[in-house]
């Protein structure tokens, strides 16, 4: 159902929008859980390479993880992500909400591991083979727009919708052309 709702953002490598992942039901589940969970949320950070936490102005959202498998809700968006990429949903991570709010971002990273300065990847384990990320608002032009710089491209938030793209080169080294930003919002 949601590959008809794929639309191609690039070819090489491939990155797509998908229109209407979550329908109007999941997204008021979801704000739910954002109401009822509001004071659990905590400070995103990123690691280092002891794999410390480090919280910096780099990256200043909040986040919670929620439970995988969780309930029916949960299940069944776990589902639709493994569908969408063809595996169990057993590979599927625990979903993440991640909140910015109020000129938060998060500064140009790599998903499959860390960025260095050269441009390059290193990897960490385990290895996010592909991100599945989803918009649960919609934001004006400009404001936390998901950017892939080496790509050209700004994904404006739309409630709802979702972009996937894969983080490893056919190889299983990390393609570091899907290095992205999440832009500020005010």
């Amino acid at each position: 159902n949601n590959i008809k709702n794929m639309i191609v953002l690039s070819n090489n490598p491939n990155v797509y929008f998908i229109d209407k992942f979550l329908n109007d039901n999941e997204i008021l589940y979801f704000n739910k859980l954002c109401t009822l969970n509001q004071d659990s949320f905590q400070l995103s950070f990123t690691e280092n390479d002891s794999s410390d936490q480090v919280f910096s102005n780099e990256r200043t959202s909040t986040y919670i993880y929620l439970s995988k498998g969780k309930d029916k809700v949960i299940r069944n968006i776990e589902d639709k992500a493994a569908k969408l990429l063809s595996i169990s949903s057993s590979y599927i991570e625990p979903l993440q909400i991640v909140s910015y709010t109020n000129g938060q971002k998060f500064d140009l990273h790599h998903d499959a591991g860390t960025l260095l300065d050269d441009n390059t990847i290193q990897l960490v384990s385990p290895k996010r083979i592909a991100t599945l990320f989803i918009y649960l608002n919609d934001l004006p032009i400009g404001e936390g727009h998901t950017e892939f710089p080496m790509l050209g491209l700004s994904i404006q938030p739309k409630k709802g919708s979702a972009v996937l793209w894969c983080n490893l080169l056919p190889n299983g080294e990390a393609d570091n052309r899907t290095s992205h930003r999440a832009c500020p919002v005010s």
